[in-house]
């Protein structure tokens, strides 16, 4: 009996975790400059996973404007030239335009303060 009522629990409830299952991942996670507020550039490899067929976009938060978009698939792969002297945040939507899955490349620098500009003198 406890057998078969741990196989109905997992019938019922295992199409409801694959259905929500959405992976976006970006490599490398970070982007390093020389000096705190220069720009830092990187190729980034985003990858996104589907547990659905469907119809998605890249974007950059805040922006209206798509990176990519692709129909009918599961699963894409994008390289992205970033740019940016302050943390993104990629975002797969789908076609309602709405968010199904985040990822952030942060910034850092090797120098966080810019050294100072007095010199020695002797007189």
């Amino acid at each position: 009996m406890r057998a078969f009522t741990m196989l109905l629990l997992c019938i019922l409830f295992l199409p409801c975790v694959e259905a929500s299952e959405m992976k976006l991942t970006v490599t490398p996670d970070k982007c390093v400059a020389l000096r705190k507020g220069q720009t830092c550039y990187q190729t980034l490899s985003i990858k996104f996973t589907a547990s659905e067929v469907g119809d998605y976009c890249l974007k950059i938060a805040g922006q209206s404007e798509m990176l990519k978009c692709w129909s009918s698939t599961t699963s894409t792969e994008y390289r992205y030239e970033l740019a940016a002297s302050e943390a993104v945040i990629f975002e797969m939507v789908d076609a309602k335009q709405s968010t199904i899955a985040s990822e952030k490349v942060t910034v850092a620098w090797v120098y966080k303060q810019s050294r100072s500009r007095s010199r020695w003198r002797l007189f």
